[in-house]
């Protein structure tokens, strides 16, 4: 406890000794570093970001990635069964419409 009281002794006769301006000028001091820091992570993470998407946009480009959509023959079949699906819910839905009025 001796110790610890004499480090906290011996750190506010310091403090003492400085002045407000010199305080001051280190406050300024670490807001610019510290400012720089996260300016400096920002600037690589909008680079890294963008080179990550000129990647992926070279990458996925003019249909280089195959979709079961485009390899499946039977799109026609689907595409007349939604047709269908779609007719009918049309007409119940008229037809719900036209009972309820």
């Amino acid at each position: 406890m001796c110790i610890f009281y004499y480090n906290m002794n011996g750190l506010i006769k310091a403090l003492k000794r400085r002045s407000v301006s010199q305080m001051i000028g280190e406050s300024i001091n670490f807001m610019i570093i510290g400012m720089s820091v996260v300016f400096l992570f920002l600037i690589v993470m909008v680079v890294v970001l963008r080179c990550q998407g000129y990647v992926i946009n070279r990458l996925f480009e003019n249909g280089a990635v195959d979709t079961q959509e485009d390899s499946n023959p039977a799109n026609t079949t689907s595409d007349l069964t939604d047709a269908k699906k779609i007719a009918i819910i049309s007409e119940a839905v008229k037809q719900h419409i036209q009972q309820n009025r």
